[in-house]
């Protein structure tokens, strides 16, 4: 679903990692990418600060 919602702004590969975190039940993820950062706090997934 997140690769089909263009408001996301995710990429596929970014869409994955973090259905991916989603399906896994993940607290945390670890990236650099903006955008990545902001829809992870949308889905409650702490994102690591480097």
């Amino acid at each position: 679903m997140l690769t089909l919602d263009a408001s996301t702004g995710l990429r596929a590969g970014y869409a994955l990692h973090l259905a991916t975190a989603i399906d896994c039940k993940a607290k945390t993820i670890a990236t650099l990418d903006n955008l990545l950062v902001a829809n992870s706090k949308k889905k409650k997934i702490k994102p690591v600060a480097f």
